[in-house]
C-alpha cells in the first residue's frame, strides 16, 4: 500500500483509491503513521483524537480502528498491547521516501556530486504535493509533525539551490530565492544564497542591499545582528573575494594523460573536502602506474582552490625516523620541523602513557585544522612505519566536517600486513574514497610513446608495446626512450622482462663516472645531498656535477621539490634497478663509508639522526657491529620517546639479533630484551612482548640481577591485569621469585609485583590467598602515597577481589582509578576504571550508568587505537546488543571483537567469543551450533567455572539428559558458597537454574535458591564476555521447580522490572514466559495464557521464533 501525506492525507493500494468513511478515521490513520512501526497505546490514541473531550464510550477507539483496519490491507494495522502499530516500510510513505532522498542528496553534495545532488533533490521536492496533512492542517496532535516536514522540505529546497549554485546555474535561482526570502523574511540562509547568486551574476550593489534589508528585519523584528555566515559574506563582497567567485569546474583541470576519469572522479572529492567536508583518497597501483602524477595533479587543484599543500614522502630504502612522512609534510606548516613532538606545549607531560601518544596525535591534527584548508599528500605510503600508519588512523577519524584532505599513494603489490589492515580500518570510514590505478588504454600508450620517442610510432609498435608493457606508464616511457636511442630495428621489439631491465639497459649506456655516482646514490636511498655523496665517491665539486649533470638529462635523477641541494632518484625502481647490481662487498664498503661521511655531518643531533646510522652501519658488515648494536640501540630510544613503539621495537630486534651473534654480554643483552618486550606490550602486542620478557627474566634470574628481574616479571604478566595462571602456568612462579627477590620493605616494585600475583591468581577456586595479596599490595601503596602506584594497586585489585560480595565500594574503588588517571595524565588507567564501572553498573542493573560507560569507553578506545582497549570496547557493545535482541549486530560484533584480538589478546578474544555465541545461539534457537565449542572449552579451560556450568545448560537445552547430569554435578560437586565467587560468579550460576528444572534435582534445586536469592536484584554478567539476565528470573525457575508458587511469581515479577529498566528485550520475554509456566503449574490458566502472548509476541518482534513456539505451545 501506499500512504501520502505530503499534501491531502491519500491512501492507495495498486491503482485503486482507499477512502476514509469519517474525519475521525483520516486523522486515526495520520496520528498512526506519524508513528509508524510503533505501538501507540489506546490511552494515547484517545487523547490525541478527542483531546480533553473523551467519547461517551470505550469501545469508540475500537470501532474507528475496526473500521479503518477493513480499508487497509490484512497484516498493516494490527493489534499490540497496549494498543496498535500500523506496519508499514519505507517505501510506502511519500515522507519517508522524501527524507531518505533527502540525505542522498545531501550526501552527494557534501561528496561534490553537484549535479547528482540537484537530480535527487528535485526529485524529492516533486513528492510534495501541497502543505503536509493538507486536509487536517488544523488538528493540534499533528502540528509538530507539520511543522518538522515543512522545515525539512525548506532545507531540501535549500540543498537544491546550493547545488544549483555549485553547477552555476546563480542567475536561474535569484527569482525563486526572493521568493523564499520574502516568504522567510529572517532564515538567513536563504538570505546568505541570494546574495552569493546575486553576486554571482554581477549584481554587487543588489547583494550588498539584501544584506541590508536582512539586518533591518532582524534588528526591528527580533532584536538580533546577523549571524556570521551573513556578515562574513558581506565583508567577503565588499572586498571582492575571489573565492566568492565559482570554483572551476573540472573538467577544467589541466588533464593528465590517460587518467581524465580518474580526474574526473577525484577532483570534485579534492573540492569536497576542501570546502568543509574533510576527506581521505588512498591511491594504489603497481609500481610507475602513475601514482603519484595523479596525486601532483590532484595537489595542483588544491592550490587553485588556495589550500595549503603539504607533501610528505616514505622512505623506501631505510633508515628514515619515525613519523618520517608526517614531519616531512609538516614542515610546510610549521618551518623547521625536526620532530613531532616539537608541536606539544612546552609543559606537556611526557610520560610513557597510551595518552602521551594521543596527546602527540593530537597536536598534529591541531596544527593541520590550523592550516585549513589543507590538503596534505603522502607518497610511498606501502614503506611507512607503523607509527606514522596509526597516526594516519587517528587523523582520518577526525577529518569529517573539517577542511582537511588527505591523500596517500601506495603500491598496492607492496602492501605489508600492518598496511593491508590500516587500509581496511580506514576503509570503513565515510570520509574515505579508494582508487586502484591501471595501464593506459592503447590511445594513451601511443600518446605517451610518441612524446618520449619525438615521433609518432608504427601502429604494430603501439600494439606490441601495450601488450608487454601493459600500458604502465613508467614501462611505456622508458621502453620509448630505449626505441629512441635506437633498440627497434628490422622490425623487432625485444620488450625487457620488466620495467628494471629497461632501466638496466638505459643505465649502459651512461659513462663510468656517472655510473659510479649513481651507485653511490643508490646506496643513500632514493634521496641524497651532494655534499655527503661527493665525500663518499672523493670527486671533486666539478666531477660529481658533470657526473650528476648527466643523470639528470637522462631522467634517472631530479630535485626534491623544496628542498635544496637534495636530489632524488626519478622512480625508486631506478634506484633499485642500480642498487641490486652492486657486488655485495661493494655495497657493505659503500654503506660503511656513507655511516662515517654522515656520523661526522650529525654530530651535533645524532640521536635524531640515529636510525639512519643505524641502517647503514647494520649493512656495513661485521667490522662496525659494535656501532650499528650502539646506534641501533640509540634510535629504538629515540623512538620509544616519540611513542613511536613499533619503530623502537624494530631497532631494538635489529640491535639484540647482531649483538646476539657477536656473543655481547648478558647485561646488555637482558637490557635489549626489557626494552623491546617493553615498546611490544606497549604498542599492543601482547602475545610477541612475552617472549622477550621470558629471556630477560631467565637471565636476571642466573645472574641475581633483582631490579632486572621484577621489569621482566611485570612485563611478562602484561600491561593490564589481565594474565591468569590458568592458561599461563609460568606465570604466578615468575612473579612469586620476583617477589622474592625485592624483598619485604614498601617499594612501587612490591606493590606491582603482589598486585599483579593477586590478580594472575583470579582463576582459583578458593579467593582468599588472592584478597590478602591485593589488600596487601593496595595498603602498601596508599603508605607510599604515589598516584601511579595507587593506580596499578587498584586494577589489580578488582580481578582479584571483587565479586557479588564485594559490591560495596566498587563505584567508589572504580571512580578513584578513574580520577587518578585523569591525574597521572593515564589514559589506559582512565580506561580500565571506567571499564570496573561499566561492569558494576551492569552487575547492579543500573542501564543509564551503563550507557554513560560504555560511550566513555568507545571514546577512549578510538582515542587510545590500542588494540587491547578496542577489543575490549568492542566485546562490551556486543553484550549490549546481545541482551537487547540486536542479533545481526552482534553476530557483527562477535567477529569483529574476535579479529581484533584473536592474534594479541588470544586467551581473551577466545573465551569471549565462545561465551558471546552460546548466548546468541541460545537466543536463536541454535545451541547445536555451539555443543563442539563449549565442551572442548570445559577441557581447554578447567579452571573457568562458568564453562561447566554452560556445558550443563547446553546438553539439558538440547535434551542430553545424561550429558547434562555429569556436567551438572561437576559443576555442583564444589561448594559454591566459597569456591569460585569471582566476577563471573553470577554468570555461571545463573545458568543452572533451567538445567536443574530439566533435571527436576530438587535438593540441588534447594541448595542454589539459598546461594542466589542474595542477589535477587542483581543482573548476571562475565564482564567482557556475556550476561544472563536478571539473577530473580534463576530464582523464580527455581522457586517454581520446589512448587514455591508466591516465591516464583515475585521473583518474575522483579525480573520483568529489571529488564525492561536495562531495555533487555529477550530477557523481558523470558521473564514472562518463566512466569506463565509458574501460573499455569498454579492452576491460573487466564493469566498465564495472557502473560505468555504477551512473551510469545515479545519473542516474534524479535525473530526468537523457536522460543516464541516453545511459549505458545504450553
Amino acid at each position: 500500500m501506499e500512504f501520502k501525506i505530503l499534501g491531502p492525507l491519500e491512501v492507495r493500494a495498486g491503482d485503486k483509491a482507499v477512502i476514509c468513511k469519517s474525519a475521525k478515521q483520516r486523522l486515526l490513520l495520520s496520528v498512526l503513521l506519524v508513528n509508524a512501526n510503533e505501538v501507540v497505546s489506546s490511552d494515547r490514541l484517545v487523547d490525541l483524537l478527542w483531546g480533553d473531550r473523551p467519547p461517551g464510550t470505550s469501545k469508540a477507539l475500537l470501532m474507528h480502528v475496526s473500521q479503518l483496519r477493513r480499508s487497509l490491507e490484512p497484516g498493516v494495522l494490527v493489534t499490540r498491547s497496549p494498543g496498535y502499530e500500523l506496519k508499514v516500510s519505507d517505501e510506502d510513505v511519500d515522507a519517508r521516501r522524501f527524507e531518505a532522498a533527502h540525505e542522498d542528496g545531501r550526501a552527494a553534495l557534501a561528496a561534490g556530486r553537484a549535479a547528482d545532488a540537484r537530480r535527487i533533490l528535485q526529485d524529492a521536492l516533486a513528492l510534495w504535493r501541497g502543505p503536509p496533512f493538507a486536509d487536517l492542517t488544523y488538528e493540534a496532535c499533528l502540528q509538530g509533525s507539520i511543522a518538522r516536514l515543512e522545515a525539512l522540505r525548506l532545507a531540501a529546497l535549500e540543498a537544491r539551490i546550493d547545488a544549483d549554485l555549485a553547477l552555476g546555474n546563480h542567475a536561474d535561482v535569484i527569482p525563486e530565492l526572493e521568493q523564499l526570502a520574502t516568504e522567510h523574511r529572517t532564515r538567513e540562509r536563504v538570505r546568505v544564497q541570494l546574495m552569493l547568486a546575486l553576486y554571482r551574476s554581477g549584481r554587487q550593489a543588489d547583494a550588498l542591499e539584501v544584506y541590508r534589508d536582512t539586518r533591518r528585519t532582524l534588528v526591528e523584528e527580533l532584536g538580533l545582528e546577523p549571524g556570521r555566515e551573513l556578515q562574513e559574506l558581506e565583508a567577503r563582497i565588499l572586498a571582492q573575494d575571489p573565492g566568492l567567485e565559482l570554483a572551476r569546474r573540472p573538467d577544467t583541470v589541466e588533464l593528465l594523460l590517460g587518467r581524465e576519469h580518474e580526474l574526473g572522479e577525484l577532483v570534485p572529492l579534492v573540492d569536497s573536502a576542501l570546502s568543509g567536508a574533510g576527506g581521505l583518497l588512498l591511491v594504489g597501483g603497481e609500481p610507475g602506474i602513475g601514482k603519484s602524477r595523479l596525486a601532483e595533479a590532484l595537489a595542483a587543484r588544491a592550490r587553485d582552490r588556495e589550500a595549503r599543500v603539504l607533501v610528505g614522502r616514505c622512505w623506501e630504502a631505510g633508515g628514515a625516523p619515525a613519523y618520517w612522512p608526517w614531519v616531512q609534510a609538516l614542515r610546510g606548516q610549521v618551518g623547521d620541523l625536526l620532530e613531532l613532538r616539537e608541536l606539544l606545549p612546552a609543559d606537556a607531560p611526557d610520560d610513557g602513557s597510551e595518552g602521551a601518544r594521543f596527546r602527540l596525535f593530537e597536536a598534529v591534527g591541531s596544527a593541520l585544522s590550523q592550516a585549513a584548508p589543507v590538503a596534505v599528500f603522502l607518497d610511498d605510503v606501502h614503506a611507512a612505519d607503523s607509527p606514522s600508519l596509526l597516526l594516519l588512523r587517528f587523523l582520518t577519524a577526525q577529518l569529517a566536517g573539517s577542511q582537511v584532505l588527505i591523500c596517500c599513494c601506495y603500491r598496492d603489490t607492496e602492501a605489508s600486513r600492518d598496511l593491508a589492515v590500516t587500509l581496511a580500518d580506514l576503509g570503513r570510514d565515510p570520509v574515505t574514497h579508494r582508487v586502484a590505478l591501471t595501464g593506459l588504454d592503447e590511445p594513451a600508450t601511443e600518446h605517451l610513446l610518441a612524446e618520449t620517442m619525438g615521433s609518432a610510432p608504427a601502429a604494430e609498435l603501439v600494439s606490441k608495446v601495450q601488450d608487454g608493457t601493459r600500458g604502465n606508464p613508467l614501462f611505456v616511457a622508458e621502453l620509448g626512450r630505449l626505441l629512441a636511442a635506437g633498440e627497434w630495428r628490422d622490425g623487432r621489439l625485444p620488450i625487457p622482462e620488466g620495467v628494471r631491465e629497461t632501466i638496466g639497459r638505459r643505465l649502459e649506456r651512461r659513462s663510468p663516472r656517472c655510473r659510479a655516482v649513481l651507485d653511490a646514490a643508490s646506496a643513500f636511498g632514493r634521496e641524497f645531498e651532494l655534499q655527503p655523496l661527493g665525500e663518499v665517491c672523493s670527486l671533486a665539486e666539478d666531477d660529481l656535477f658533470a657526473a650528476i649533470d648527466e643523470a639528470t638529462t637522462a631522467r634517472f635523477v631530479g630535485d626534491v621539490p623544496g628542498a635544496a641541494n637534495r636530489l632524488r632518484f626519478s622512480h625508486v625502481l631506478m634506484r633499485d634497478a642500480l642498487y641490486e647490481e652492486l657486488p655485495a662487498t661493494r655495497k657493505m664498503r659503500l654503506h660503511r663509508e656513507i655511516a662515517a661521511v654522515l656520523e661526522n655531518r650529525y654530530a651535533g643531533s645524532l640521536d635524531r639522526h640515529a636510525s639512519e646510522l643505524a641502517h647503514h652501519y647494520l649493512l656495513g658488515g661485521r667490522s662496525v657491529a659494535e656501532q650499528a648494536i650502539a646506534y641501533a640501540t640509540r634510535a629504538g630510544d629515540h623512538a620509544a620517546s616519540q611513542h613511536a613503539h613499533e619503530e623502537a621495537a624494530r631497532h631494538y630486534a635489529a640491535a639484540l639479533e647482531l649483538h646476539e651473534i657477536s656473543r655481547g654480554d648478558a647485561r646488555r643483552t637482558c637490557e635489549l630484551l626489557l626494552a623491546l618486550g617493553d615498546v611490544l606490550s606497549r604498542a599492543g602486542e601482547t602475545i610477541a612482548a612475552q617472549e622477550p620478557f621470558r629471556r630477560a627474566a631467565e637471565i636476571a634470574d642466573r645472574e641475581g640481577w633483582a631490579d632486572l628481574l621484577s621489569r621482566a616479571a611485570l612485563g611478562y604478566g602484561g600491561r593490564f591485569a589481565w594474565g591468569r595462571a590458568s592458561v599461563d602456568p609460568g606465570l604466578v612462579p615468575l612473579l612469586e621469585r620476583a617477589l622474592d627477590a625485592v624483598g619485604q620493605n614498601d617499594s612501587p616494585e612490591r606493590v606491582r609485583l603482589l598486585g599483579r600475583l593477586a590478580s594472575a591468581r583470579r582463576d582459583e577456586a578458593f579467593r582468599e590467598p588472592r584478597v590478602r595479596l591485593a589488600e596487601e599490595a593496595l595498603a602498601m601503596a596508599r603508605r607510599i602515597g604515589d598516584p601511579e602506584t595507587i593506580a596499578y594497586a587498584l586494577e589489580a585489585h578488582w580481578p582479584a577481589v571483587e565479586g557479588p560480595a564485594t559490591l560495596d565500594g566498587r563505584l567508589e574503588r572504580a571512580n578513584e582509578l578513574i580520577a587518578l588517571g585523569h591525574r597521572t595524565n593515564d589514559l589506559e588507567r582512565v580506561f580500565v576504571g571506567h571499564d570496573y564501572r561499566h561492569n558494576t553498573f551492569i552487575t547492579l542493573a543500573d542501564r543509564a550508568g551503563v550507557d554513560v560507560d560504555i560511550a566513555a569507553l568507545q571514546e577512549l578506545a578510538e582515542r587510545l587505537r590500542q588494540p587491547a582497549q578496542l577489543w575490549s570496547a568492542t566485546t562490551s557493545r556486543t553484550m549490549i546488543a546481545l541482551f537487547e535482541g540486536r542479533f545481526s549486530d552482534a553476530e557483527v560484533l562477535i567477529d569483529q571483537g574476535h579479529a581484533m584480538g584473536e592474534d594479541r589478546l588470544r586467551f581473551n578474544a577466545d573465551v569471549s567469543r565462545r561465551v558471546q555465541l552460546f548466548v546468541l545461539r541460545r537466543a536463536q534457537g541454535r545451541l547445536a551450533e555451539v555443543q563442539d565449542t563449549i565442551a572442548q572449552a570445559v577441557h581447554e579451560y578447567p579452571a573457568l567455572h562458568r564453562f561447566t556450568c554452560v556445558s550443563a545448560h547446553v546438553h539439558a537445552a538440547l535434551g542430553h539428559e545424561r550429558e547434562a547430569r555429569a556436567a551438572f554435578e561437576m559443576a555442583t560437586a564444589h561448594d559454591l558458597s566459597r569456591e569460585y565467587i569471582d566476577e563471573e560468579y553470577l554468570f555461571a550460576l545463573n545458568t543452572l537454574p533451567d538445567t536443574c528444572a530439566y533435571l527436576g534435582d530438587d535438593e540441588a534445586a534447594a541448595g542454589l535458591y539459598d546461594l542466589m536469592l542474595p542477589y535477587e536484584r542483581l543482573y548476571a554478567e562475565a564482564p567482557v564476555e556475556g550476561t544472563f539476565g536478571a539473577m530473580a528470573r534463576g530464582l523464580g525457575i527455581l522457586a517454581t521447580q520446589l512448587r514455591r508458587f508466591d516465591d516464583a511469581e515475585r521473583h518474575f515479577e522483579v525480573a520483568i522490572e529489571i529488564e525492561r529498566g536495562m531495555r533487555a528485550r529477550p530477557w523481558i520475554a523470558h521473564a514472562q514466559h518463566g512466569l506463565g509456566e509458574t501460573l499455569l503449574a498454579r492452576g491460573e490458566d487466564a493469566r498465564a495464557r495472557a502473560v505468555l502472548a504477551e512473551a510469545v509476541a515479545g519473542y516474534r518482534e524479535l525473530g526468537m521464533e523457536s522460543w516464541a513456539e516453545r511459549a505458545a505451545s504450553l
